[in-house]
């Protein structure tokens, strides 16, 4: 049996029996407190993922947009829309502004009725890039046209896409949005809420 202090010879050191103990103690509690123990991150863990499921877990509300709380959606009109209507009021009052450079008295009003259509496209252009194409709110979808267009979102009785068009009705109102003519960069979000939209309706009618 070795002495208490006794020494041992390895590789041609010699190392005290007591040492090697306190080193040994010394290393373990290193090791013990430098990990955090398995159950504290797995705790940790379970606790953010609760917290990123109670965010994504919709209210259970009455109201059948209850997913989309009090912000406010637009949706623009389709690039391929404005351009259009751009060009065909540039080409209008081109053309009518040709006519002034005509001899020909049985062109007296012709150009004015030309730039009179060629100021509409233009005035139109600029009404349909700022106002957009509808907003949807917290309760409603308004189409911004001369006169708007709205339909209450609590009223509604059955939506349905069909042949390009979103459909929305009311026991007394219908309302039509054309797909081509969204922006096609929006055209995913309303997909979204148009789908969850028809979703809620149905568990709405069971």
């Amino acid at each position: 049996m070795a002495a208490p202090n006794s020494t041992f010879a390895i590789g041609g050191v010699s190392y005290s029996a007591d040492s090697l103990v306190v080193a040994e103690s010394f290393v373990l509690r290193i090791n013990i407190c430098g990990k955090n123990p398995a159950h504290r991150k797995s705790a940790n863990y379970t606790t953010f993922y609760k917290n990123r499921l109670k965010q994504m877990k919709p209210n259970n509300n009455n109201s059948i947009n209850e997913n989309y709380g009090n912000q406010t959606m637009e949706f623009a009109f389709s690039n391929k829309r404005l351009y259009q209507n751009l060009v065909f009021g540039i080409l209008w009052l081109g053309i009518g502004i040709s006519y002034f450079f005509e001899q020909d008295a049985k062109w007296k009003y012709k150009p004015y009725f030309i730039l009179a259509v060629g100021i509409l496209y233009i005035i139109l252009f600029v009404f349909e890039f700022k106002s957009k194409y509808f907003k949807i709110t917290s309760d409603r979808i308004i189409i911004n046209s001369i006169p708007s267009k709205q339909i209450d979102l609590r009223e509604l009785t059955e939506i349905k896409y069909f042949s390009n068009d979103y459909t929305f009705k009311t026991a007394n109102k219908n309302l039509k949005i054309v797909k081509s003519q969204i922006n096609q960069k929006q055209l995913p979000k309303f997909d979204y809420f148009f789908d969850n939209l028809k979703n809620s309706l149905k568990k709405n009618v069971v």
